[in-house]
């Protein structure tokens, strides 16, 4: 009987782990994308083209001490696109630069979309996403800037510039 709690728990555990992995790929006109609310690490597992670009990227040291000083009300919404070549480039830079400033998951939200850019829950009307990648930056809920598909000098002076106004 103990040998039969002993196993049954784990098995358990594990397969009530694989039941609530929640996967946002899709493949719309044979192409695969994630949809909707992803984190890093199924952008980087589904994706591999993300997590080489974040590897090969070496931000301005500088800068990323600057940018360790911002945190707390500051949050940013990223919209992008897995099949769009600038987010595989941009994103991948913005990951590496907020894990090396210390950002947190709790700092940004990724949300991707298809081609035609619109969601369920239409922030992509609310904050007029029409090129991806868009970095919405916020503080108290109040848009401070963003950068939109390219930055203008690097994402990370970008970002400490937006986060200094």
């Amino acid at each position: 009987m103990t040998f039969r709690i002993l196993f049954s728990l784990p098995m358990f555990l594990i397969l009530h782990s694989c039941a609530t992995h929640v996967s946002h790929k899709q493949v719309i006109n044979d192409e695969p994308m994630l949809i909707g609310t992803i984190t890093q690490t199924e952008l980087f597992a589904e994706f591999p083209i993300f997590k080489t670009n974040y590897e090969s990227y070496t931000p301005n040291d500088s800068v990323i001490l600057a940018l360790r000083q911002f945190s707390g009300n500051i949050h940013i919404k990223i919209f992008l696109g897995t099949w769009c070549g600038d987010s595989k480039r941009n994103l991948s830079f913005f990951l590496k630069t907020a894990d090396l400033a210390g950002f947190d998951t709790l700092n940004y939200t990724l949300y991707g979309l298809d081609r035609t850019k619109k969601d369920k829950a239409q922030l992509t009307a609310k904050y007029s996403i029409s090129r991806v990648p868009t970095m919405v930056f916020l503080r108290n809920d109040n848009e401070i800037g963003r950068i939109t598909e390219h930055p203008a000098k690097s994402v990370e002076e970008d970002m400490l510039s937006i986060l200094q106004q």
